[in-house]
């Protein structure tokens, strides 16, 4: 039978380490959210008291990061999307792609894509550039007015299959950035609640801070021991405590943790030289490789 990913350990009131999970986490963009914090400090740091402060990634629900980072991504492809159609009906009628950068696309298709004079085929190609300028023009509308939530709904209505595409992206984790946890909880539920773990917001909060996250601490008790500098590190609601609630288990910790370092240790090199490899391959398939 197929394991379940995330490979999910019970988190231990009192202990912290590399992969467990804690409430209450902050992060500015997701003020509206409630932030989890994946600690990312080596184990054998935090087992020898070595650490002066705890390192972790922040840890949205999906559908908070569907309204925010991934609703960015959604809009990128989306504009690269409608540009090209709209580009390839222009090249279809002859008219140079150039227009777009300085005519408003409703007079662009009042003056070349009118609908009631043509031939059919013309006809049907003032239709299509209609409905892309009506759709180009919605969501720019609604970009302006700002409200994530309602372009998130539209992109459901109307593109349902870009939502598709590209949480299915994020699940194989092809995604730079970000990786899909399909859940954190061994309960059986009825819909999986999947989170999206941010693996370039590294953040921290202090040793001694992380060992009171550990026994689980109220607001009172946080706002009580730290400064105002450290009271925004954490976002703990009344009546609450930010406590460790579950662990991330081998292997798939240390998958995570490759996702991260590779997103920040990669190297680029030149390719290799044409003609050397040209010669190389000359040399095997000519006189064909040598027997020792």
């Amino acid at each position: 039978m197929k394991s379940t990913r995330p490979h999910l350990v019970p988190a231990r009131i009192g202990d912290i380490t590399q992969g467990t999970i804690f409430s209450f986490a902050k992060l500015s963009r997701y003020s509206n959210t409630v932030t989890y914090g994946l600690v990312i400090t080596a184990r054998c740091d935090i087992a020898q008291d070595k650490y002066p402060v705890l390192n972790y990634l922040p840890v949205v629900p999906l559908q908070s990061w569907l309204k925010h980072d991934g609703l960015k991504i959604l809009l990128e492809r989306e504009k690269k999307n409608m540009d090209g159609r709209i580009r390839s009906i222009l090249k279809e009628a002859g008219v140079s792609d150039t227009i777009m950068l300085s005519v408003d696309i409703q007079e662009i298709g009042r003056v070349h894509f009118p609908s009631d004079i043509g031939t059919k085929a013309e006809k049907k190609r003032a239709l299509r550039f209609s409905v892309l300028s009506e759709e180009k023009q919605k969501i720019e509308s609604l970009v302006e007015e700002g409200d994530n939530a309602k372009i998130v709904h539209w992109f459901a209505l109307h593109r349902k299959s870009s939502i598709e595409e590209l949480i299915g992206t994020l699940s194989k984790h092809d995604l730079a950035g970000y990786y899909l946890f399909e859940r954190l909880t061994n309960e059986v539920a009825s819909e999986p609640e999947a989170f999206v773990c941010l693996l370039r917001d590294v953040s921290a909060i202090p040793r001694s801070l992380a060992i009171y996250v550990s026994n689980g601490i109220s607001r009172h008790v946080f706002s009580e021991n730290y400064d105002g500098t450290v009271l925004d590190q954490l976002n703990i609601p009344e009546g609450e405590l930010s406590m460790p609630i579950i662990c991330i288990g081998s292997p798939t910790i240390e998958h995570v943790m490759q996702e991260f370092s590779y997103l920040f240790s990669r190297i680029g090199l030149d390719d290799p030289d044409t003609a050397t490899i040209k010669t190389i391959q000359s040399i095997c398939t000519t006189e064909g490789p040598q027997i020792a």
